[in-house]
């Protein structure tokens, strides 16, 4: 049965220990990863050479994949996260496939139920006019929205439409290193821009061609090579030889518009070297992946303020493995949490570098970026470039790496990894392993997913137990006599029915799904959008003699 009633007066010795024998429960490891693998690759593929999440939707790239008869024309294969795992759901290729267009290979981003895949080198490796194709989920498959094909089509060579893209909302924004004047020799002089399109009546409608007067100084040339766009903020960057410039988007006249050049913070550190930018307001991440005379690299975070952008704060790797670390080279950004690709970053050493390491970074109560995770391929010795790319959504990551070898072949990998989604609330005491019990809650806090597992760890092997939920935090020191700290008030729902009670593994762990659509169980009123509700396990100890004990708790806040 379930109840909802305080536990204070109750015996929990007795809830527990007249308990029957119950069968193991299923212990799942975290931070292993599961491999996002192209199901049909082709060598040199460069699968994971984009990863981007949008909801329960994970896409992942593979830039010079295709088909045996269109090798390198690149494909996207389109991943569903449920309950049950990562699913592959669709895969991705471009219509009328262009042998070396690198469908991909260069930008992929997503927004809600539309999907941006760039092609900078269509038609053909040698000409380099580019497209963007849009596709946008039907409510039963990824389908074609727009072919975006560059104005300049039937100009000049190299225009590379399509270097990179950001999206945000119904706004789209397409980079072009090559644009700029016809130089007498015949060359160009790659001031670089972009194409900046509105969706409205159900088109892309083309609202600006942005690019540098035409006689900027040297300082102002391949922009477009980096951008992205999180309401109207734009940043447009070269990706290696320009001042990156900060604009806002008048909503009214349609135009992006200079606000300021970007500076490093960091002294005699080129800003020309960024390579990676991520904004979620008010937070704005730039990776620099040049450093101290080498590629160490760094992090530096803005935030956003009625003032104008502000300087923070600077990240760097605290324990580089030499001068090529690449600290910065990839970044996603959700909320106050930061993903961090260092692709030379490492222990093992191969080919002259490191494998690459990942690190997921999140802002603590007293405003600081705390590196809360270090994210690592399951195979280092497979791995060679991990952090190449990276996508950052609700409780989980993906990690590509161009260079994976799957088998004997470098064909590319991605890789999912979730992370604990509520805050913790109180610590647990101490049990019988010499450490306290945690308690984890994975998944989605978006409710209507239907995602939600709970996994209590460092418990003592192979006890009774089950986990309590609440609306309300509390603080009772050894509740009913246990030796634990009870964190919930209130209403107490206690999850002990036949499909929530287990015992703890051999590792020490325990692990029960629930459906928020029906919590606990079909019957019951839903988890509903703006609800928190906090968690705690009560399981079994012997300390030395026979006792209860609590995990600490944690809260949830659903969306």
């Amino acid at each position: 049965m379930l109840n909802f009633r305080p536990l204070l007066g109750l015996s929990l010795l007795a809830l527990l220990f007249s308990a029957p024998a119950l069968s193991q429960g299923s212990a799942e490891s975290l931070g292993e990863g599961v491999r996002l693998l192209d199901p049909n690759p082709i060598v040199w593929g460069y699968n994971g050479s984009q990863t981007a999440i949008s909801g329960r939707w994970m896409f992942v790239a593979s830039g010079h994949g295709g088909t045996p008869s269109i090798p390198y024309s690149g494909k996207v294969m389109v991943y569903r996260r449920t309950a049950d795992g990562f699913s592959l759901f669709q895969e991705i290729f471009p219509a009328s496939p262009r042998n070396g267009e690198q469908f991909g290979w260069f930008s992929m981003k997503a927004s809600g139920d539309v999907l941006v895949v760039c092609s900078e080198n269509y038609p053909a490796q040698l000409l380099g006019t580019g497209r963007t194709v849009v596709y946008r989920f039907d409510g039963t498959t990824w389908a074609l929205d727009a072919n975006l094909l560059s104005p300049y089509a039937a100009g000049p060579p190299y225009r590379w439409f399509g270097t990179r893209a950001a999206i945000s909302g119904d706004d789209l924004v397409v980079g072009a290193v090559g644009l700029g004047d016809a130089l007498p020799d015949g060359s160009q002089s790659w001031r670089g821009g972009f194409h900046y399109y509105h969706y409205f009546q159900g088109q892309w409608q083309l609202q600006q061609i942005w690019e540098p007067a035409a006689n900027a100084s040297s300082n102002h040339k391949g922009y477009g090579g980096t951008l992205e766009l999180d309401g109207t903020t734009l940043y447009c960057g070269s990706g290696g030889y320009s001042r990156p410039l900060l604009m806002e988007l008048d909503p009214v006249s349609k135009q992006f518009h200079v606000v300021r050049e970007l500076f490093s913070p960091i002294p005699g550190v080129s800003p020309f070297y960024t390579y990676s930018v991520a904004i979620d307001e008010p937070w704005m991440a730039i990776g620099m992946s040049y450093r101290d005379g080498g590629y160490v690299g760094s992090v530096s975070l803005y935030e956003k303020t009625s003032t104008g952008w502000i300087f923070r704060e600077v990240l760097q790797d605290d324990n580089p493995s030499g001068l090529f670390d690449a600290f910065g080279f990839s970044l996603a950004l959700k909320g106050e949490r930061l993903l961090v690709g260092a692709i030379s970053a490492g222990d093992v050493r191969q080919h002259h570098k490191a494998e690459g390491v990942s690190y997921l970074f999140e802002r603590d109560f007293q405003g600081q970026w705390k590196e809360q995770y270090s994210i690592h391929p399951p195979d280092r010795h497979a791995a060679y470039d991990f952090g190449w790319s990276g996508a950052l959504g609700d409780g989980v990551v993906i990690v590509g790496d161009r260079y994976y070898h799957d088998g004997a072949n470098p064909n590319g990998g991605a890789f999912a990894f979730e992370f604990p989604i509520g805050a913790d609330v109180c610590s647990g005491v101490v049990n019988s392993t010499g450490q306290p019990g945690q308690i984890r809650a994975l998944g989605t806090t978006i409710a209507a997913e239907g995602n939600l597992r709970m996994q209590a760890v460092n418990l003592p092997a192979n006890q009774a137990g089950y986990f309590l939920a609440s609306r309300q935090t509390g603080f009772f020191p050894n509740s009913g006599g246990s030796l634990g700290t009870l964190c919930l008030a209130g209403s107490i729902l206690r999850l002990n029915t036949p499909a929530h009670l287990g015992l703890s593994g051999a590792d020490g762990r325990r692990t029960i799904q629930l459906d928020p659509a029906a919590f606990p169980s079909p019957g019951h009123p839903p988890i509903l959008s703006g609800q928190t509700w906090i968690f705690q396990y009560w399981y079994r100890d012997n300390q030395p003699t026979p006792a209860t004990n609590f995990t600490g708790a944690t809260a949830v806040m659903f969306h």
